[in-house]
């Protein structure tokens, strides 16, 4: 275990890829970590599919906090992955079901406590609540829930977008009263439903780029949403900015004749219920009923938002440049290593 000498800001390093003394150069200052050499229990594990973060106590605000590291399963290697905020105040509401800011600083907008329902993705996140659901009895059954194939193609596109987006919260902040990147609901004590509006939710003090009519896709971003959009003379030209970085489909979506036409939405191609990959269909034949074999993904989804270790992710504006696209999980082949972390 390393903390930093002096109590404003604590950083935890675990494993032995770490050295024994540290330095932390923060503007002007530079700090030193001190270790005692102990290990530190991973309290979660996030992520299995592509690749792994572990969350350990933070012993200074109570929450938990990233390690410095992730573990990449495409290529089976670590990588440099930040950890300047506590995870239960920053990014929970999209890695769990029924999360809520149980209790926040008025002054700062600090996140002082909140809960969650479920450690997971499941059923309530997209459906909404489901007592009613549960004890309901016959085809009333089907009314006590909300059905995302029920609504219409903006608001369907709203309930994968809550997640899939990249923002700047300054509603409420994390434990260390940094801007939050995810929304949890605007009053306290409450949780998100399914078909909520949340690109309503407090405009003056979130930063929803694209989607904001004062936030356009070429404006100059700083902090997280640096570099979000891919602003060259080809964007300008027809006004189509593919995503920059990954969990921003919605914001490249939205851009798209696919999304404006108000045909299709997230769930027209991808099967949130799929347990092995999401698509419901291989993506030529999804395309094919309105288009020829000249439209491939090729040409019109190439690989722009970055993620991990340099891998990138499918644009989702659907539509046709001369960007090649890096490499994506498709190009590296089946996984070769399993997770083996578990919760305790």
């Amino acid at each position: 275990m390393c903390s930093i000498s002096r109590s404003v800001l604590i950083l935890k390093y675990t494993r032995i890829y770490q050295r024994i003394f540290l330095a932390v150069f923060e503007e002007s200052s530079l700090h030193f970590l001190v270790c005692d050499n102990q290990r530190t229990d991973v309290q979660y594990a996030i992520g299995s599919r592509w690749k792994q973060r572990y969350l350990v106590k933070d012993n200074q605000t109570g929450g938990l906090q990233l390690l410095n590291k992730q573990f990449n399963r495409l290529t089976g290697k670590w990588e440099n992955y930040g950890n300047k905020n506590d995870w239960d105040s920053n990014c929970t509401t999209c890695h769990t079901t029924g999360y809520r800011v149980m209790e926040v600083d008025k002054t700062t907008g600090k996140t002082l406590k909140s809960e969650w329902s479920e450690v997971s993705i499941g059923c309530e996140a997209c459906h909404g609540p489901g007592t009613a659901h549960v004890s309901a009895a016959g085809a009333d059954r089907k009314k006590t829930v909300f059905n995302p194939a029920n609504v219409g193609i903006e608001t369907q596109s709203k309930v994968c977008g809550y997640c899939h987006v990249r923002v700047e919260n300054e509603q409420y902040r994390t434990a260390q009263r940094n801007p939050r990147e995810d929304l949890p609901a605007p009053n306290v004590r409450d949780s998100y439903k399914a078909g909520n509006d949340w690109t309503a939710w407090y405009p003056a003090h979130v930063s929803i780029p694209g989607v904001q009519a004062d936030k356009p896709f070429r404006g100059e971003y700083k902090g997280d949403l640096k570099g979000m959009f891919i602003v060259d003379d080809f964007a300008k030209a027809n006004n189509i900015f593919e995503e920059g970085k990954h969990h921003q489909q919605y914001q490249g979506f939205i851009q798209s004749k696919h999304y404006k036409s108000r045909q299709i939405s997230c769930i027209t191609c991808h099967s949130p219920h799929a347990g092995k990959g999401k698509l419901k269909k291989v993506a030529a034949d999804s395309c094919k009923s309105c288009r020829d074999a000249s439209y491939t993904v090729e040409k019109y989804m190439p690989n722009t938002g970055k993620t991990a270790e340099n891998l990138s992710v499918r644009t989702h504006t659907f539509g046709r440049n001369p960007r090649k696209g890096g490499k994506g999980a498709a190009d590296m082949g089946p996984r070769t290593t399993t997770s083996k972390f578990i919760r305790h």
